[in-house]
């Protein structure tokens, strides 16, 4: 009676352990949620422009171009010829002309104001007649005095520019531009040249300028000669 009972007992193991795997796998599925499945999604289908994307790749390489070629007029025009030393004397009757004319034509413009000329201190050039670019600068010291001021004249700095062309067998300056500097010096101002003698040179040179004008212009006939 023994045998049997664990006989039994043997075989009822495996019918307890299959009981009880299934309880579990009926709490998982009463205790866990349930897995939900994803149906696939189907895309629309893409369609291609070929035509569409050549026209901008072409328009983005013209626009590409254009903005090359304006960088490099922009560094063309940009570029500053580098004034030089103008090899010549400051006390030439030239560059003394050259600064008289200035302070002149200044003192013409600004009635408020009055300058005289100094000396020039430094003859700079650049460019070439050939090209049409070539100019002249001069700076140069200056008196400044206000018509309604009592007091002393300031010593001041003062710039011009001409520009240089060719006319008959010399050369003709053109003033273009000057400027008179706010910083006033030290010390006083006591003219180096004579202003005077400058001035009748000046009046010299005009003269010969306007006789090898009227020599070099044709003469015409006013009246007519009876027949």
């Amino acid at each position: 009676m023994k045998y049997f009972i664990l006989l039994y007992f043997i075989l009822f193991i495996p019918v307890i352990s299959s009981f009880s795997l299934n309880l579990l796998k009926l709490i998982k599925k009463i205790i866990l949620p349930r897995k939900t499945t994803l149906l696939p999604t189907t895309l629309p289908p893409t369609t291609t422009t070929p035509t569409t994307t050549q026209s901008t790749t072409t328009q983005s390489t013209t626009t590409q171009s254009t903005t090359t070629q304006s960088t490099t007029t922009q560094s063309i025009n940009t570029t500053k010829r580098p004034w030089q030393p103008w090899n010549i004397s400051l006390n030439n009757s030239l560059v003394l002309r050259l600064g008289l004319r200035a302070v002149n034509r200044y003192n013409k413009k600004h009635k408020e104001t009055f300058l005289t000329f100094i000396n020039v201190t430094t003859t700079l050039k650049h460019g070439k007649i050939c090209s049409g670019n070539k100019e002249v600068k001069l700076l140069m010291l200056v008196s400044l005095n206000y018509s309604n001021s009592t007091s002393g004249n300031k010593c001041q700095k003062f710039r011009t520019v001409y520009n240089v062309t060719n006319e008959g067998k010399g050369k003709r300056y053109y003033p273009k531009r000057y400027r008179l500097f706010n910083s006033t010096l030290k010390g006083e101002c006591k003219q180096t040249v004579n202003n005077k003698t400058i001035l009748a040179n000046i009046k010299a040179v005009d003269k010969k300028k306007n006789k090898l004008k009227l020599s070099s212009t044709p003469i015409r006939e006013t009246t007519k000669l009876p027949k």
